[in-house]
């Protein structure tokens, strides 16, 4: 039986301690349309669960990549950053050219906001899908910090 995805066994889990009841693997990958979970009170008496994310794949994969498993920092940066972002921002190229838009930005001395501002860096920034981002210290110098 292949093994839950992760978001299942948080769900899993988090069944079997709130109801105090064995919460069960259901799909065993042997067919289409199983249901994940099976939640099980007594020998006869069962519900079906089917674990879901509130996230469109887009998304999913923006945050992935952008996030990953580790700290996203450029040590080229001065300060932390807060990047807020369109859910559909493009990840997999901007996360290379997003510091050095960034960095214009640090040269300005000054945050982002769409639609104020010195228009050049407003227009690179908007085309990779930000809509804001604002610098702060941190303990972690260069640090990047996006949220959809």
């Amino acid at each position: 039986m292949p093994p839950l995805r992760p978001e299942e066994e948080w769900v899993r889990r988090l069944l079997e301690v709130e109801l105090g009841v064995p919460v069960n693997q259901h799909d065993d990958g042997s067919r289409p349309a199983l249901h994940d979970l099976d939640v099980i009170d007594g020998e006869l008496e069962r519900a079906a669960v089917e674990a879901t994310a509130a996230v469109d794949a887009e998304s999913r994969e923006l945050w992935n990549v952008v996030n990953g498993d580790d700290r996203w920092v450029d040590s080229d940066l001065v300060g932390g950053w807060s990047v807020h972002v369109k859910p559909n921002a493009r990840g997999l190229s901007a996360r290379t050219r997003w510091p050095s838009r960034i960095r214009e930005g640090i040269r300005e001395g000054r945050a982002f906001r769409a639609r104020v501002g010195d228009l050049g860096f407003e227009v690179a920034a908007r085309r990779l899908g930000v809509v804001h981002a604002t610098q702060s210290d941190t303990d972690f110098p260069g640090s990047i910090y996006v949220t959809l």
